[in-house]
């Protein structure tokens, strides 16, 4: 009856991925996501630093 059970649980464990491959993924997965935040900042911060030199240089006193 217990060498039922350990094999069960050995077969199960035969599948399941390993530390080293969970570890891997994660990491895919965050070098993945750190693109992304990349991306979205940029589309974010560009147009505003974009206005806020626009608003400058209206506001100069040699425009014509």
């Amino acid at each position: 009856m217990q060498s039922e059970a350990s094999e069960e649980f050995n077969m199960g464990a035969e599948h399941a991925p390993s530390a080293k491959q969970i570890i891997q993924e994660g990491l895919r997965v965050l070098f993945h996501w750190e693109y992304v935040a990349l991306v979205e900042y940029v589309e974010g911060i560009v147009p505003l630093v974009f206005v806020a030199y626009k608003s400058v240089l209206e506001n100069l006193p040699n425009i014509r």
